[in-house]
């Protein structure tokens, strides 16, 4: 009985190898971040963080870098134009930006850039899924980015 239990310890810490999946963003600049938030459970969740840097810009070309350098993969970018998504389309991905509300007055006039990561994100009570559930948006000004996970059910 013990045998049985130890093992079962054991899968269930190998299953849950990716506890917080983007929790590497917290190494990119942490002395420009100003808001963490996660949110996770047996069946998904969400990371989201806010850095800004009123002195400079912030670089593109690192952060893009670094998610890559990290395993996101680029798919696509998307313009903002006062607080209005350019794209008008029925794919989850552009569905999840506008689901969760990630357009704010920081970014009404943004670029999000949409990454893919190893983790899907399901659409409750379908058969719709995404890997492309990562978000960066940079405001216009490069001075504020915020990065959004979504991942699970």
């Amino acid at each position: 009985m013990k045998k049985v239990f130890v093992l079962s310890i054991f899968c269930i810490l190998i299953s849950c190898s990716k506890i917080s999946p983007a929790k590497f963003w917290q190494d990119f600049h942490s002395d420009l971040i100003i808001t963490e938030n996660s949110d996770q459970g047996p069946f998904g969740g969400t990371a989201e963080i806010i850095w800004d840097n009123n002195l400079q810009n912030i670089d593109k070309s690192d952060f893009l870098k670094f998610a890559f350098e990290n395993g996101w993969n680029l798919k696509d970018s998307l313009k903002v134009k006062n607080g209005i998504l350019n794209e008008n389309s029925s794919d989850f991905s552009f569905q999840l930006i506008n689901q969760n509300n990630l357009i704010n007055s920081d970014f009404k006039d943004a670029t999000i850039y949409i990454f893919q990561t190893d983790l899907l994100k399901l659409k409750a009570d379908t058969e719709i899924s995404t890997e492309n559930n990562a978000f960066l948006f940079i405001n216009k000004e490069n001075s504020k980015l915020k990065m959004f996970n979504i991942w699970g059910e």
